[in-house]
């Protein structure tokens, strides 16, 4: 009896195991999930971050690429879903109170005050003049990415 309920949960698993493995906790590279990618300036010379490393850069508690530039975030306004996946899916908190602590960390002078993009164009402009710059966007826009911005993969 236990082996046959067992086989019957494991196939009843997969839809839930292949949703899971969708996820960008688990999707390694370039961080496109839920239909959004992270992106990076083409100045920088550091192709590839891990998650903890841009959940640092994003709360001011690493300052700087490893290879050098300051972070710089360019991010969407509060409520937008660009900004809400990469608070809950890259950082772990929701976007106000990822914002409330970006908020902090500006005024104790520990991270530079993030850049605001209202449009997807905005973003990418941004993202391109900043070497250090860090943005979301969605995946259909990294199709076509302009000269001075690339994919950010997270490990």
């Amino acid at each position: 009896m236990r082996v046959r309920l067992l086989a019957l949960w494991g196939r009843a698993a997969l839809p839930l195991l292949a949703a899971l493995l969708s996820t960008s906790t688990f999707f390694a590279s370039p961080a496109l999930s839920e239909g959004f990618a992270l992106i990076r300036s083409g100045k920088n010379a550091n192709i590839a971050l891990s998650r903890a490393q841009v959940r640092d850069m994003a709360l001011g508690k690493k300052k700087a690429w490893p290879q050098g530039p300051v972070a710089v975030l360019v991010l969407t306004k509060p409520g937008t879903p660009e900004l809400r996946w990469f608070a809950s899916a890259i950082v772990g908190l929701n976007d106000s109170a990822m914002m409330a602590r970006i908020k902090e960390q500006v005024f104790r002078g520990e991270m530079r005050k993030p850049i605001t993009a209202t449009t997807e164009q905005e973003m990418l402009t941004a993202v391109a003049a900043e070497e250090g710059a860090i943005g979301v966007v969605r995946t259909e826009a990294t199709k076509n990415l302009p000269e001075g911005v690339a994919l950010l993969p997270v490990q």
